[in-house]
């Protein structure tokens, strides 16, 4: 799901990406854990998130589809998933800290590194990157749909 976050506003700028991200928002819910990881594909089965830097799609995507087609049934009702998705990442980060964030491959073209130690940190400063835009993608989705006090909640993070 990497790829698809990091293309998303490349697609909603030359596509209408609507009714796909519509249904691929879905497809992430589908497959979401009872604890709010999602898998590092979708469709797939459920699965925890293994890198954060991965499932940064799921609230990636669901900005997105707001920001250029206003898509609110998909938008709102993907909410309640997406706050479980947070708290899945808020707990992985109180056990961790942003210093070992959880992370599987980091960025798939990071610069070459001297030892697996730094790729190691560097997988790591990836994932911790990833949440802290997932924070502030959530606190403008909260903003957006009128939940003042999820968006304060989520700003707080930071």
């Amino acid at each position: 799901m990497g790829d698809a976050a990091l293309a998303s506003e490349l697609e909603s700028m030359n596509f209408d990406m609507s009714a796909f991200y519509a249904m691929y928002l879905r497809n992430i819910e589908d497959n979401q854990t009872p604890e709010g990881g999602v898998p590092e594909v979708v469709p797939y089965k459920k699965s925890d998130s293994p890198d954060a830097a991965w499932s940064t799609a799921y609230p990636t995507i669901a900005w997105m589809a707001w920001q250029y087609y206003s898509a609110i049934p998909a938008f709102q009702d993907r909410y309640p998933s997406l706050k479980k998705y947070m708290d899945f990442l808020k707990n992985k980060y109180a056990s961790t800290g942003l210093k070992s964030m959880f992370t599987q491959w980091g960025d798939w073209c990071q610069p070459p590194q001297k030892s697996h130690r730094d790729s190691e940190e560097l997988g790591h400063m990836t994932s911790s990157a990833s949440y802290l835009h997932d924070i502030n993608s959530m606190a403008d989705i909260a903003t957006a749909l009128g939940f003042p006090d999820d968006a304060a909640a989520f700003k707080a993070l930071q």
